[in-house]
C-alpha cells in the first residue's frame, strides 16, 4: 500500500491557555498568569497555513485516515521543527 501524499514528523512547541480554579488572593492569580502554559506536542504534519497548524497523532500504513488531530491556532506556535530528515 502506497500513501498519496507523503506526510512529515513535526515538534511543535505551542502556548496555550489555561485556568486556576481554586478561591486565592488576586495577586496569587496575576503571577501564576505570568508564565505561559508552554506545550509540546509531537505527530504527523496535515496541514498548515498562515492561521493554522494540524497535526496528527496516527496515521494510516496508506496515509488516508488520520486518529486524533490537534490544530494550533498559528499565534500560539513558537516553534515548528521537522524531525528525521523532514524539510
Amino acid at each position: 500500500m502506497t500513501r498519496s501524499k507523503r506526510y512529515y514528523a513535526v515538534q511543535v512547541t505551542w502556548h496555550d491557555a489555561f485556568t486556576v480554579d481554586k478561591w486565592r488572593p488576586t495577586e496569587e492569580h496575576v503571577d501564576v498568569g505570568k508564565s505561559p502554559c508552554v506545550c509540546v506536542s509531537v505527530g504527523w504534519l496535515l496541514y498548515q497555513d498562515k492561521d493554522i497548524v494540524v497535526i496528527g497523532q496516527s496515521l494510516s500504513a496508506g496515509g488516508t485516515r488520520v486518529g486524533e488531530s490537534l490544530t494550533v491556532p498559528r499565534g500560539m506556535v513558537k516553534q515548528l521543527r521537522y524531525l528525521h530528515g523532514g524539510k
